[in-house]
């Protein structure tokens, strides 16, 4: 059994601080309660590296990768308007007596 983290309290907790996941309450008044005594060993839980990978938000300003991929992205893109105008000239798509 596992008590509420309350000194005063034997209940059995219900409810476990959200901030660490350490301490363990049966009601909110408890928690409220016992705060002053938990407050120094409370820590903020850290977050998983999967977590952290997948849901941190992206920092301000681009890293080199991206800059790299950018300029790539673009020299393709310029890559391939290139080949279209070369199979435009070569099938003769831009002679006027198409239009």
């Amino acid at each position: 059994k596992i008590k509420c983290h309350n000194p005063r309290c034997n209940n059995r907790f219900k409810f476990i601080c959200t901030r660490c996941g350490k301490a363990n309450y049966c009601s909110k008044e408890c928690q409220v309660a016992a705060w002053s005594l938990h407050k120094p060993e409370c820590q903020k839980k850290k977050k998983s590296p999967k977590a952290s990978a997948s849901g941190e938000k992206k920092q301000k300003g681009s890293t080199r990768t991206d800059k790299v991929s950018a300029k790539m992205k673009r020299d393709e893109a310029k890559e391939m308007v290139g080949d279209l105008k070369n199979a435009h000239a070569t099938y003769g798509h831009d002679k006027e007596e198409d239009k």
